[in-house]
């Protein structure tokens, strides 16, 4: 950052307003670590109202215009046609069960009822290494 030409102003909330090579720039202080650090700075230009106005409405309705899409975005995604799909829940829920001994040493048994064929589960009970198993 440029040197400062002036003696800075201080304005509300921990800003400076400083002149820096001829143009006024809004800077702001915080103390980080117990150092004053710049976390940013935003030029401040003397001009129109109207002007800053009607840029401002320009913005609000590109801003509009971008919720607009996005929520017609998401509305396409929910027309999107439904798939079966295979169920991938059991496995995926008792792969993410943390380690049952806080359970065990309050003599509570945690138990999964499987609806499809033992010699299924049972292939993935002997590669998850679950003791016991009834």
């Amino acid at each position: 950052m440029p040197t400062p030409t002036a003696t800075p102003i201080l304005l509300d909330g921990g800003l400076l307003l400083e002149e820096i090579e001829g143009v006024l720039v809004e800077v702001a202080i915080v103390l980080v670590d117990g150092v004053c650090e710049v976390i940013g700075a935003g030029v401040v230009v003397a001009g129109d109202p109207d002007t800053f106005q009607a840029q401002l409405n320009a913005l609000r309705n590109r801003e509009k215009a971008h919720t607009e899409e996005c929520d017609a975005i998401a509305a396409a995604r929910r027309r999107l046609p439904m798939v079966k799909v295979a169920c991938e829940g059991c496995t995926f829920d008792t792969a993410h069960t943390p380690e049952l001994s806080y359970l065990h040493s309050r003599d509570v048994t945690y138990a999964i009822f499987y609806q499809g064929l033992f010699k299924e589960s049972d292939r993935y009970r002997k590669f998850m290494g679950w003791r016991p198993w009834l």
